[in-house]
């Protein structure tokens, strides 16, 4: 891998992590009110497909320029965690939570987090 394609894999590794930082602000938007749903999703992996930059150069003289493109995709496997999640509702606010087994397992749909 030479230095551009590591380059344009940091970038991209960033610019995922903070996608996923933003879902996941969006997802738990509130940490308390009504629980309206629970779901258990086990530890699982999957495939994300990963882009790899490269540099396009065109034209002469003042209408040179260059450009970064996406070259090809690298397949990266992804974990995502064990989550007990509760689906909460909070006036017109909505999100969810991960919680710990056992207060997932005493949770009940109705009820208050």
């Amino acid at each position: 891998m030479n230095l551009t394609q590591k380059t344009a894999r940091r970038i991209a590794t960033a610019a995922t992590a903070a996608g996923l930082t933003v879902s996941l602000a969006a997802c738990g938007g509130i940490t308390h009110g009504t629980i309206t749903g629970k779901e258990y999703r086990p530890a699982h992996q999957y495939i994300e497909m990963e882009p790899i930059y490269g540099t396009h150069c065109s034209g002469y003289g003042k209408n040179f320029s260059c450009s970064t493109v996406i070259t090809g995709w690298i397949p990266e496997t992804m974990t995502s965690p064990e989550c007990y999640r509760l689906d909460l509702r909070a006036g017109q606010k909505t999100g969810s939570v991960c919680v710990a087994a056992s207060d997932y397992a005493t949770a009940h749909i109705g009820g208050t987090w």
